[in-house]
């Protein structure tokens, strides 16, 4: 770090506290609310017949140790059921680039109430993942993800997480599932130094214990505290000043 005149970061990354060293607490993103607007007008159409309110579910993938099969697409469709089960409602799903086949099949093996499912097309100029964020009424994230996380904490909707430790993240279950990805994350978190590691769990912990997000598994009555720092003026204002 001591060779940059500034790094922007964000917590799972446990950089030393260093006056060249700024950590946002999330990932920076392009979501304004104009622009999921914009997205949302078609998708009010196509969706008429799901009624609200909707509860979007937003899969992410493999990550690092963190494998998605069907048994736990299964679980987090279940959860997810659920939440809309107690809400009334609607379950708009999509899946990202990163998502396997699997992990959606589980999902909709549990999913028993109204639903729309989206399945991720590379370079689909009719994705729908704006337009979701802009209709939800409350959003459920796959926590491996921070980026989708951050993206969905910018609405001040409510934000459930279906929280990585119930993957696949011992031993034993890292070789029944073996994957050259998580293999590599098990060895950079044991023996590389702090920097080289990626540990998501503060960061989710942080965001549960200050109200701005909630486990999946928790009550569905959750009202969240918007998140008031503005990592992104942050970020542009420390830039501004190490360039004058």
């Amino acid at each position: 770090p001591r060779n940059y005149d500034l790094i922007i970061s964000t917590p799972q990354y446990s950089l030393a506290d260093e006056k060249n060293v700024l950590v946002n607490t999330l990932p920076l993103h392009r979501m304004k609310e104009k622009r999921l607007q914009q997205a949302a007008a078609d998708w009010r159409t196509r969706l008429e017949k799901y009624a609200p309110p909707y509860t979007i579910l937003m899969a992410g993938g493999n990550s690092g140790a963190y494998i998605f099969d069907r048994k736990a697409g299964k679980q987090i469709g279940k959860m997810a059921n659920q939440l809309v089960k107690n809400e009334a409602g609607s379950l708009l799903i999509t899946s990202s680039g990163r998502t396997p086949a699997e992990l959606v099949d589980g999902i909709m093996d549990a999913v028993e109430v109204p639903h729309y499912l989206y399945r991720w097309k590379p370079d689909d100029n009719n994705n729908p993942y704006l337009a979701f964020l802009a209709m939800a009424d409350r959003i459920i994230v796959t926590g491996e993800s921070i980026s989708m996380l951050a993206e969905a904490l910018s609405t001040g909707k409510p934000v459930y997480i279906y929280h990585p430790k119930h993957l696949y993240t011992k031993p034993g279950a890292a070789l029944r599932k073996f994957s050259w990805a998580a293999f590599s994350h098990g060895m950079t978190q044991h023996l590389a130094p702090a920097r080289f590691r990626r540990d998501i769990s503060p960061l989710l912990d942080h965001l549960v214990k200050n109200k701005h997000a909630t486990w999946l598994e928790n009550d569905a009555s959750f009202t969240p505290i918007p998140l008031e720092q503005d990592d992104l003026s942050r970020a542009a204002t420390a830039v501004q000043q190490l360039l004058s």
